[in-house]
């Protein structure tokens, strides 16, 4: 296998058992979260490699991971191998954002600091699924398996309503 263990994962989630060059580009084409997932991971790689060339290669993916899915997704979050993002629009996620293996992130959802001039971020599992609109901001842990409905806001580790 010729691709990087965490895309290999990524792709995994969209088609279990199914590895393979072939499927990898059918995917980058007709599957947006896909494409979305290899960019961010493009981006990621490149922003600590390379120095001002590496940081400009990575502002350009994330750029574009914008205009082609509408997300934003910050190259210097720490998204865990397997992720899976169905609807990838709308989707944000901060710098100092930690997301375990296997999440699943569904569209309109943000994760990042409560308010500007902080710094703490959430801190997500393996296995999470969180539904659409969920907002989880500020200094929050999610356990391994956790499920974030639709619509949740979570600040600071509490539940909003």
């Amino acid at each position: 296998m010729i691709l990087p263990s965490s895309v290999a994962s990524d792709l995994n989630r969209y088609y279990p058992g199914r590895v393979s060059i072939l499927t990898f580009c059918y995917s980058i084409f007709f599957h947006a979260g896909f494409l979305c997932v290899l960019l961010y991971r493009l981006a990621h790689f490149s922003s600590g490699r390379g120095g001002f060339v590496g940081r400009v290669i990575s502002r350009v993916l994330t750029r574009l991971n914008l205009m082609l899915s509408s997300s934003d997704i910050s190259p210097e979050a720490n998204l865990g191998p397997g992720l899976l993002l169905p609807h990838p629009v709308a989707i944000v996620i901060g710098k100092g954002v930690e997301v375990g293996r296997n999440a699943t992130i569904y569209q309109s959802v943000t994760l990042g600091v409560a308010s500007h001039g902080r710094s703490t971020y959430p801190v997500l599992g393996d296995d999470v699924i969180l539904y659409t609109g969920a907002i989880v901001v500020g200094e929050t842990r999610i356990n391994s398996g956790a499920i974030i409905g639709a619509g949740s806001i979570i600040v600071d580790g509490r539940v909003r309503r």
